[in-house]
């Protein structure tokens, strides 16, 4: 072969060589976006995943709170009867009345609130509300702190059941028999 000819072949196989450089260059370059984008990808799927999760926990917790609004109404309403009745003047006899008239529908809203504990909650809240000093004679005030404290530990029951029944019994600022 003459010095043109090599020269050539050179030539060819430098630019051929320099071609297939480049295609392997461009092809790892695609490869590492391809590698960045299924990473992203993985990450993004992750992401969508712990915000499914957190959004099913917040549904599981906005349900079990919404089956046991009913019973907190209902609790909320005799204990408030209850003071009320007291601020008025009403006697044992017919502060009981007001429990009798307000426990069937008490009772089917504990039904209705699941799997969790209602009988310290309730206990509670009828025997505060008969107990709670109202003073002589009753002040509107107390008789709001009172219904502001059965409606904060109502509330948290909703939110934290176990909680509640702890709290009512550990701080019941009434004589309240649990048994």
């Amino acid at each position: 072969m003459d010095d043109a000819t090599a020269l050539i072949v050179n030539v060819g196989v430098f630019i051929a060589t320099a071609g297939a450089a480049a295609v392997a260059w461009w092809q790892a370059i695609e490869a590492s976006r391809s590698r960045n984008d299924a990473r992203d990808a993985q990450k993004a799927a992750l992401t969508s995943w712990q915000e499914a999760s957190s959004a099913l926990m917040r549904a599981n917790e906005i349900s079990t709170t919404t089956l046991r609004s009913p019973l907190a109404w209902a609790l909320n309403d005799l204990a408030t009867a209850l003071l009320s009745a007291r601020m008025v003047g009403m006697d044992a006899r017919q502060q009981l009345a007001v429990i009798t008239e307000r426990m069937p529908m008490i009772g089917e809203r504990a039904f209705a609130a699941g799997d969790v504990s209602t009988q310290k909650i309730v206990r509670w809240c009828s025997v505060y509300a008969r107990q709670v000093d109202l003073g002589d004679p009753p002040n509107p005030n107390q008789f709001m702190e009172a219904a502001s404290l059965i409606h904060e530990r109502v509330n948290l029951w909703m939110r934290d059941p176990a909680q509640a029944d702890r709290l009512v019994q550990d701080d019941p600022r009434a004589d309240v028999d649990f048994s």
